[in-house]
């Protein structure tokens, strides 16, 4: 795959479906995709199948 390019997965859902995730989306500032894929890899944590994300140095520190 050419650098940069990302794999593409492609699912069918009803209309009503598909204009709350695009108002939900545009809520957050994101796109539809971009929303998608933080809630499958949120699940897919929950569910054991992806590792956590290691946190960040400065998440780690405690603030005073």
């Amino acid at each position: 795959m050419p650098a940069g390019k990302r794999p593409r997965v492609m699912f069918v859902t009803s209309d009503h479906v598909k204009q709350a995730l695009e108002r939900w989306a545009e809520d957050e500032d994101k796109t539809v995709s971009s929303l998608l894929d933080e809630l499958i890899k949120e699940v897919l944590v929950q569910k054991g199948y992806l590792e956590p994300p290691k946190k960040l140095l400065s998440q780690s520190h405690h603030k005073n």
